[in-house]
């Protein structure tokens, strides 16, 4: 039983929470934490975004946001289009260096 709850436990931690887009209707998911990268998807107002890790990166003067979030499919959407509940950095730090001020 131990073996079951433990096992348990580790799954739902390794399972990031899906959030949803807010101030838009649909939001674009781009190959680097910058408004200059190239666009490689879109989300939906509706789609569940899951957040792997997040970035600092461009400061967007028309959010004041700086704040990046790198989704399951490995591209950036700016943190103030997801509701994660938190303003700032509120996942673990990316560990690559996907930048390009």
């Amino acid at each position: 039983m131990k073996f079951t709850c433990a096992a348990s436990a580790l799954l739902l931690a390794s399972h990031s929470a899906a959030y949803d887009i807010i101030h838009s209707s649909s939001v674009n998911c781009r190959e680097k934490s910058t408004t200059k990268s190239k666009v490689v998807k879109v989300y939906q107002l509706g789609d569940d975004v899951d957040i792997v890790c997040q970035v600092e990166g461009q400061k967007v003067s028309s959010t004041g946001s700086n704040v990046w979030d790198k989704t399951q499919d490995g591209c950036y959407v700016l943190d103030y289009y997801i509701y994660t509940g938190f303003s700032g950095i509120s996942k673990p730090l990316c560990s690559d260096t996907s930048k390009d001020a």
